[in-house]
């Protein structure tokens, strides 16, 4: 995918983007739904304790997530999860998030609000029930910090068991994280508290 050719940040780590606590709470609070199993992260980005991820040696996308978190092995009885795949190829994700959605899975992902592109027209456009989309750009984390300036939008697609053939949009508010002084006087950033 040449989404990215522009960019000057190294190929290796393009992807290799952290969403903000706060974006993940304000997700799950919008849904009333805990997600139990992060589909495609590291354990340093993962958003729950139980996830996959290339430093486990997990291929997410050769995993049947419905067997394996609701009837097999990990978080048994999980029956929602979370994903903010490689924004650099999301085709591969959106199209297994679609597949174990009809298996029984919610799956809520983080992806870039690209509407006119395949991908999004053939694996979310009338194939996830719900996208939110959020109300400012995120700043994804990079080494624990927020880097502003995201050039594109995103959106929260959620695939469920039961589709209607429209996806229903709405708009969600992403709390911004509060900057606060710590002992030495170096600004941190750290969330807001509900």
């Amino acid at each position: 995918m040449k989404a990215f050719s522009n960019s000057t940040t190294p190929v290796g780590v393009r992807d290799m983007w952290e969403t903000p606590p706060e974006v993940f709470r304000a997700i799950q609070y919008a849904i009333g739904i805990p997600l139990g199993h992060d589909v495609c992260a590291m354990a340093d980005t993962a958003k729950t304790e139980s996830y996959w991820g290339p430093d486990k040696g997990d291929d997410a996308l050769e995993i049947d997530w419905y067997a394996e978190l609701c009837g097999g092995r990990g978080f048994k009885g999980t029956m929602a999860v979370f994903m903010n795949p490689p924004y650099s190829d999301p085709t591969p994700w959106v199209r297994k998030a679609a597949e174990e959605s009809e298996n029984g899975l919610i799956v809520v992902g983080l992806v870039i609000d690209d509407r006119s592109t395949k991908w999004f027209q053939n694996h979310v456009e009338g194939v996830a029930s719900l996208a939110f989309v959020p109300d400012r750009r995120i700043s994804f984390l990079k080494n624990g910090r927020p880097v502003p300036g995201n050039p594109k939008p995103s959106i929260f697609p959620i695939w469920t068991p039961w589709r209607t053939g429209h996806t229903q949009y709405a708009r969600i508010s992403i709390p911004r994280a509060v900057k606060r002084r710590s002992a030495n006087s170096i600004t941190i950033p750290v969330a807001e508290e509900s």
